[in-house]
């Protein structure tokens, strides 16, 4: 999971993502990277977006699908990786979780708090 440094800063010090900040991620699947993952937030929405590594593409929408699955996370601000996120900062170490659900499936909230 990837952010700039001054919203890292700006979350670090006040604890909320700034607004317009994206956020990219990676999968992988063995060794193999399989799938990026841009989200940003937006007010209240978050936009989303995803490419194949081979093919970069940082665009992101108001995708249906993507808000339908990631609601289960409005107390994280629709982001499942927030947890993950606010403890990498804390400690400036890198968290990797395991998920075992196929590609555009994520797991159980519990599985992203490190």
């Amino acid at each position: 999971m990837f952010i700039e440094v001054a919203a890292a800063e700006a979350m670090q010090a006040t604890g909320q993502l700034p607004e317009g900040t994206p956020v990219i991620m990676e999968t992988w699947f063995g060794e193999r990277q399989s799938t990026v993952y841009l989200r940003q937030k937006d007010g209240d929405r978050v936009l989303s977006g995803s490419f194949a590594p081979e093919r970069p593409r940082f665009s992101a929408s108001n995708d249906f699908t993507c808000n339908l699955c990631h609601r289960r996370a409005k107390d994280w601000g629709h982001f499942f990786t927030l947890k993950m996120l606010e403890t990498a900062l804390r400690t400036q170490q890198t968290v990797v979780v395991r998920c075992d659900e196929p590609s555009f499936t994520p797991c159980e909230l519990a599985v992203y708090q490190p």
